[in-house]
């Protein structure tokens, strides 16, 4: 009972590399000019940088061991943020030519200090320029993804990806992104890679990217390693360094050592603590890979409309965790926390550069069925969520940030009062822990399904493979979109993925509601074929005569502070989407539509690909 609790929101599928795609980049000499040494550390520059181009500087150490390192700007032409600031890897766009002076400050483990100054010379240069981008750390066996761009923002016709430094690796390649799994390493290991791109103006252009790994001590008995199947980054730390729990929160959340729940003596959920949390209760318990996440994340708890809401569902977690490796979102009962994908929360270019770009293990589940269930939202008739390219280098609204997290929060906080509710948190006692807390009563989720059970089983096993990566059958891989239309539409489900677990079926509902009731958003559900057209739909699924008492069910018991009879009374009326046409325009024809922007009718299908993928985890298969 316990190993199956603990994975139910949080399963990994190790994906095997199949068929094409794939490739070991050839191998050529550095490209890098000779190291500046100073002691026991070796700084790497990029050899002849030029303007335009994203620059790496790495200070790697020789036989000892780093404590603590900041890197600073002394000098630079024009203005640069370095984000990774404490990491023994540092990148940055070099906008303007000149020389940019850094400085690395070290601290090593037996307490010797090291400080080092460099000289980065960039030359000027007015053509398209390769960008490589991030230079950064990684832990080993951790995932990596590099992503090559040019400035001028011309298409790329081919490009061609060679490994100059380091132990062979094995690739993945799509599009203009590179990934692959960090190497296993005895000592910190040096990794460059090279992209020279054939660009549709005909010239061809080249830029280089570090990657240094991270020789750490990892617990293959721990419970990300043995549970997850996952190696997670050892630059998580603590966002508030002399906050009340700074000491012990990457300890019990975020770590590739501990074996066993930390006890709430250690860690309690903020809701044992206090009933009213203010803001710097939250930040006290807030993880991070890069601080810029933490700031964001203030940022949104100050300035969102919905900043009550998440500070009361939050008493329900011990921690958030905000990471640059964290993809998908998702609760975890293990360690009582939430885990927040940090694309969510970007806002600058250069914070969506520090991301890893290797997309959600899931987004292939389900490819040879007939069909599919997309859900969206329209906000005041138009499209609710933009998209940017990262290769633009726009920077994004707050307002289109505050729509990311605000989904996403509601539901993976649905998650964390579902399985510890707030009708419990008085009684708890420092002796327990997360893990047990939520095994010992059902959950709410478990009493919903008693009340309310989901009735069409085929779909429950075509969720399997949609969700969860199972082989699709014979018969399943048969059913036609009009089959599954009459399957769904009278079932107690507001969405697909409510198939693939209680707890999902729970929080989509109340992402749903929440998501009308605060910010106003429509949502929309609709059965589409294999060429995106719709074979039934409906907005405002939530407010069905047969789901209505569902829903007052889940908004009492998942967030009492909130008025349920009013939330139910002002939601938009039930609407039928227009059959025949692509999901969007069956949306923007609809009676709540108005015409949409450009800009999010261009990345609408890749905006739905990317909310259907993002939303939990998978149940266990």
């Amino acid at each position: 009972m316990e190993d199956v609790r603990i994975l139910i929101l949080f399963t990994v599928v190790l994906l095997s590399a199949c068929g094409g795609g794939g490739s070991s980049p050839t191998k050529t000499p550095p490209t890098t000019t000779p190291p500046v040494v100073n002691g026991e550390i070796s700084v790497y520059v990029d050899a002849s940088p030029q303007q335009h181009q994203s620059v790496g500087v790495v200070a790697q150490a020789n036989n000892v061991d780093i404590a603590s390192i900041t890197w600073s700007v002394i000098s630079s032409p024009t203005s640069i943020e370095l984000l990774a600031s404490n990491s023994q890897v540092v990148s940055f766009d070099a906008e303007v030519a000149g020389t940019y002076r850094l400085n690395v400050s070290i601290t090593a483990t037996n307490g010797t200090q090291y400080q080092q100054d460099i000289d980065i010379n960039v030359q000027g240069n007015s053509s398209s320029t390769a960008q490589l981008r991030l230079d950064h750390e990684v832990v080993e066996r951790g995932k990596v993804s590099l992503r090559a761009d040019n400035h001028l923002n011309y298409d790329i016709d081919t490009i061609n990806w060679q490994q100059v430094r380091g132990p062979t690796v094995s690739t993945e390649l799509a599009d203009n992104r590179l990934f692959f799994d960090a190497p296993s390493v005895t000592q910190d290991t040096l990794l460059e890679f090279q992209a020279t791109l054939s660009l549709s103006n005909g010239t061809t252009t080249t830029d280089n990217a570090f990657v240094l790994v991270k020789n750490v001590s990892i617990n293959n008995a721990a419970i990300f390693p043995q549970y997850a199947e996952q190696i997670v980054t050892h630059s998580a730390h603590a966002y508030r360094p002399t906050g009340p729990y700074a000491d012990v929160l990457v300890d019990c959340v975020y770590d590739n050592q501990r074996e066993t729940t930390c006890g709430f003596s250690r860690l309690p959920l903020i809701g044992m603590e206090t009933t009213t949390p203010d803001i710097e209760d939250i930040m006290n318990r807030l993880v991070v890979s890069h601080d810029w996440m933490g700031d964001r994340f203030e940022q949104f708890l100050r300035n969102s409309n919905v900043s009550a809401d998440m500070l009361n569902l939050l008493r329900a977690t011990t921690a958030v965790v905000i990471s640059y490796d964290v993809r998908p979102s998702f609760y975890w009962t293990a360690t009582g926390a939430i885990y927040l994908d940090a694309d969510n929360f970007w806002i600058t270019p250069a914070e969506r550069d520090t991301l890893n770009d290797a997309p959600d293990y899931r987004v292939s589940f389900g490819n040879e069925l007939q069909f599919d269930i997309n859900w969206y939202y329209l906000n005041n008739g138009d499209l609710a969520f933009a998209a940017y390219d990262p290769a633009a280098r726009l920077t994004r609204d707050f307002a289109d940030m505050e729509s990311e997290v605000t989904w996403l929060m509601y539901h993976e906080l649905a998650h964390a009062n579902d399985y510890i509710s707030p009708n419990r948190w008085s009684s708890l006692s420092n002796s327990s822990n997360p893990l047990q807390a939520a095994n010992e009563v059902d959950s709410v989720s478990d009493k919903m399904t008693d009340l309310y059970p989901l009735q069409q089983t085929v779909l429950t096993n075509l969720a399997n493979v949609s969700f969860s990566g199972c082989t699709a059958t014979v018969l399943q891989k048969a059913y036609t979109p009009s089959e599954i239309s009459d399957l769904f539409k009278d079932d107690y489900a507001t969405d697909y993925y409510s198939y693939s677990s209680q707890a999902e079926d729970l929080a989509m509902f109340f992402q749903h509601l929440m998501l009308n009731y605060r910010l106003d958003y429509v949502s929309v559900v609709a059965v589409l074929d294999n060429d995106d057209i719709v074979n039934w739909g409906e907005f405002s699924r939530v407010d069905r005569a047969h789901l209505q008492n569902k829903s007052f069910y889940v908004l009492d018991k998942i967030l009492p502070e909130v008025n349920a009879n009013g939330v139910m009374q002002n939601l938009p009326t039930v609407n039928n989407m227009q059959t025949g046409l692509s999901f969007r325009d069956s949306m923007l024809a609809g009676k709540q539509a108005k015409p949409s922007s450009d800009k999010n009718i261009l990345q609408l299908n890749r905006k739905i690909q990317h909310h259907a993928a993002h939303v939990g985890r998978p149940k266990l298969h």
